[in-house]
């Protein structure tokens, strides 16, 4: 589409590693119907003193006694202008990586094809079991947040411990 945003990986960009946005969209690039603000990183984590700090600007309830990775991925998301992929928005993520429409937002599903090269387009790195978490926005105590589990064959979600330190994080518009 040349300078036209937003771009669509697969169409109109084969690598996104070093995009930037073109002609004004917030958009780096499109998951499906997705505007994805920032690709995929692992944050680091925040205190529960800079979370105290920071949770009513960032839609926190409550902050995790010890590191939260969770709540300093949405700072970072806030402070670049995006926000922390609701579970809803994790499923259509999960819809686009793995080539299907069948994803919803709380379901398990096995018996898929992870599409590796959509993964690495979109910032995200396999660990060495070949699968990655990504935290979601959606959180569901002061130390439990929703995240999904994307392997090479299934995909989940769960609440799990904001404290995790190899999850990753991806903005959306």
């Amino acid at each position: 589409s040349g300078f036209a945003n937003p771009n669509e990986l697969g169409k109109d960009l084969i690598s996104t590693a070093n995009v930037k946005n073109l002609a004004g969209s917030d958009c780096v690039v499109e998951a499906g119907d997705l505007c994805i603000t920032q690709l995929a990183f692992k944050p680091t984590p925040l205190s529960v003193e800079d979370c105290e700090a920071y949770k009513g600007n960032l839609g926190i309830n409550g902050c995790y006694w010890g590191a939260d990775f969770w709540a300093n991925a949405m700072k970072t998301c806030h402070d670049m202008g995006g926000k922390l992929p609701t579970g809803q928005q994790l499923a259509q993520i999960a819809n686009y990586i793995y080539n299907t429409t069948d994803i919803g937002a709380e379901t398990n599903n096995v018996g898929l094809t992870m599409d590796t090269e959509k993964v690495a387009s979109l910032g995200f790195t396999l660990d060495s079991y070949g699968q990655f978490y990504v935290w979601s926005g959606d959180e569901s105590s002061a130390d439990k947040a929703y995240a999904r589990l994307f392997s090479s064959t299934s995909v989940d979600g769960n609440n799990l411990d904001r404290d995790f330190n190899d999850f990753q994080a991806i903005c959306v518009k």
